[in-house]
């Protein structure tokens, strides 16, 4: 499975389906001895040092964005993580989600779609709202925010006064 898991060919992406149980993998514990358990409990103990290292696109960004921020040769293909109930069964073999501070430093420098932006704007701001992930700089400098067709940083909007004003205002009313 690891193999076809990093090859992520067509070919792969078919025995990997294959593999993953229909029903949610955590129930599988609870489950009498059986097949099934046994091959996906051979599975875990396989490469567990693999499946901690193997990250996958987070729930609240969009997978053609996510592919233009992982550049780590232990994210997982769209075509993967498109199948239906592979990331809940990788997330129980050991996988997990790459987090907000493992994209940052390649956001500015990756051609991010307008959806994607508002991902991370909406997620930039929860993350540094609630837990500080994000430095002060690094939050201010990402250019996540769209204005006039182009990405812009908080730090440049912020050279904008009536742009401020506006939104002022708006929050206000």
């Amino acid at each position: 499975m690891i193999d076809n898991i990093k090859n992520s060919s067509n070919q792969s992406a078919d025995l990997i389906n294959a593999l993953i149980p229909c029903s949610d993998p955590r129930m599988i514990q609870f489950m009498k001895d059986s097949f099934l358990k046994r091959i996906v409990e051979e599975m875990k103990q396989v490469d567990p040092e693999f499946f901690k290292r193997l990250k996958l696109c987070p729930s609240w960004l969009n997978p053609r964005d996510y592919q233009l921020l992982a550049h780590s040769s232990n994210t997982i293909s769209n075509g993967l993580s498109e199948l239906e109930g592979f990331n809940s069964f990788v997330k129980y073999l050991g996988a997990t989600e790459t987090q907000i501070d493992e994209l940052i430093s390649n956001i500015n420098k990756s051609d991010l779609s307008i959806l994607g932006c508002a991902q991370l704007t909406k997620q930039s701001f929860q993350s540094y709202l609630s837990n500080k992930k994000i430095n002060e700089s690094d939050f201010l400098n990402l250019q996540i925010i769209y204005s006039h067709g182009q990405r812009k940083s908080i730090a440049e909007l912020r050279d904008v006064p009536h742009l401020i004003n506006f939104l002022t205002c708006n929050t206000i009313h």
